[in-house]
């Protein structure tokens, strides 16, 4: 199959060509590097799921940056008020004054918990999957007899 042309250039980047393979390898060794911290960050908060308390928290802050937004909560454990903590994650629908449940470390009430494997095995997954998709069609490309 001839490769395509845009305006007389060759597109160098195509999955059969050396450097879209290239391309393919780097893009597969990201994936695996983030889907082993997702199942790191799974296995570290699954170590220590059972000793976690959910505490009501109420968002006292939001500061937006660009795309990230840090969120800010306000709540009290053992008659101890915990003021304007980082939360560490964010999900649609956080506003300020609206309630959300938490979870701490009874060690760390200071710090809450959040599980962010899961976010990591996604992109992980996408990444495995992008890479797998464009190797096939590769080797399709390079399966079919040139003209």
């Amino acid at each position: 199959m001839p490769r395509v042309t845009f305006y007389g250039h060759t597109n160098t980047y195509a999955p059969d060509s050396p450097e879209g393979q290239r391309i393919l390898r780097i893009l597969t060794v990201i994936g695996v590097c983030i889907l082993f911290i997702g199942i790191v960050l799974d296995l570290a908060y699954f170590r220590i799921a059972d000793e976690l308390v959910e505490v009501e928290a109420v968002i006292t802050d939001i500061q937006s940056s660009g795309d990230n937004r840090r969120i800010y909560v306000t709540y009290t454990y053992g008659d101890v008020l915990y003021e304007n903590v980082l939360l560490g994650y964010s999900a649609p629908g956080m506003n300020i004054g609206s309630p959300v449940t938490i979870r701490i470390h009874p060690g760390e009430p200071d710090d809450p918990v959040s599980n962010g494997g899961p976010t990591f095995l996604f992109i992980g997954v996408i990444f495995l999957t992008v890479t797998q998709a464009g190797k096939r069609i590769a080797k399709k490309q390079t399966a079919q007899p040139t003209a």
